[in-house]
């Protein structure tokens, strides 16, 4: 599967600051065979290979930066085989501005 001419959002998830799930897209319930409530809490990597930048977790690159960090022509294994297509890091901050998670979009 190749989302390479596709511009639409397929899969979706989010973490916490410890990499830990806190959102999940029917999509991906469906290529990963688990239920939003099987995988809530669960650091990400456990779950979904890691997404990696220069050798390194490309949400915890984000994390820190507090910047946006984009994957494209990545890879990403599953259930239904390999996805390639763009990923976008984008961390999400409480009210003080400070950053508090990260939202995942493939």
């Amino acid at each position: 599967m190749s989302l390479k001419n596709s511009n639409k959002v397929r899969f979706s998830f989010s973490v916490d600051k410890e990499l830990r799930i806190n959102s999940w897209n029917g999509e991906l319930e469906k290529i990963y065979g688990k239920s939003f409530s099987e995988v809530q809490g669960t650091p990400y990597y456990e779950i979904i290979p890691r997404l990696t930048k220069d050798s390194k977790d490309a949400i915890i690159l984000a994390l820190k930066r507090g910047k946006p960090v984009i994957l494209d022509g990545y890879h990403v294994t599953c259930l239904c085989g390999e996805v390639k297509g763009s990923i976008r890091v984008t961390p999400l901050r409480d009210t003080s501005g400070k950053v508090n998670g990260a939202n995942i979009l493939i």
